[in-house]
């Protein structure tokens, strides 16, 4: 039977241990410490490294959402890096309502990619600023069985913005036979001291789970039509 928190966050469980899935998830797998990848941890490159972190506050992130893609995981990688900056800008635009979003491309760095973003996004207080230019950065990097998605977000216009960050990880990995599971976790890394700390934590909390969902779901029906498109386009030049 799933616990309180898993019925109101869709959080499940997986067949395998939790300690199996942190293992994965997070890098700690004994055989494959963090370092230099190895050519057999996942498909590596030479030079990628395993379990790159940018967050400050990882350590203090929590689990708020969990689902079983029915995907292949070397597939959501290399759409989610191939086509990443549209779908991205798509996602804002089409899904979240967003305007002025400015995505680039992934680049390499130190062993790791990255990109940054921008973009306005509308606010729902009753009282004070009723929209808000976000500044974004993102990583891509492996884990031990997949690879982690991470964001790290300013929201220049709220109150108290430049007082912390919201971090957003998806942290994926390989559930064998065509399926990859999705951990979402959510932290606040406050810069100073805040008096809202608590007001603004739950906030994150509470709308992360929503927009983790949606997202997802845009990326699984992107992906597949994504390659969809590619075998017709196989097809034609056959």
């Amino acid at each position: 039977m799933a616990s309180a928190a898993s019925q109101e966050t869709g959080i499940g469980h997986d067949v395998r241990s939790e300690q199996e899935l942190e293992a994965g998830v997070l890098g700690n797998d004994p055989k494959q410490s963090q370092g230099d990848a190895s050519v057999d941890s996942v498909w590596v490159e030479k030079g990628d490294v395993l379990d790159f972190k940018h967050g400050k506050a990882f350590a203090q992130r929590k689990q708020v959402f969990k689902k079983r893609l029915e995907v292949n995981i070397r597939d959501l990688f290399r759409y989610i890096y191939e086509d990443g900056a549209n779908i991205y800008t798509e996602f804002h635009k089409s899904v979240m309502g967003d305007w002025d979003v400015k995505i680039t491309s992934w680049e390499n760095v130190g062993g790791h990619r990255e990109r940054t973003g921008s973009f306005t996004k509308k606010l729902n207080y009753s009282i004070g600023p009723k929209q808000t230019r976000v500044a974004e950065k993102s990583f891509l990097a492996f884990t031990s069985t997949g690879f982690r998605l991470e964001w790290e977000i300013h929201n220049k216009d709220v109150p108290m913005g430049s007082s912390f960050r919201v971090e957003n990880y998806f942290d994926f990995h390989d559930a064998g036979e065509g399926h990859t599971i999705c951990i979402g976790y959510t932290a606040v890394n406050f810069l100073v001291f805040n008096l809202l700390k608590g007001k603004i934590a739950s906030g994150a909390l509470k709308d992360t789970p929503g927009a983790y969902a949606k997202l997802l779901d845009f990326i699984t029906y992107g992906m597949e039509r994504y390659f969809a498109e590619k075998n017709l386009s196989k097809l034609s030049v056959a």
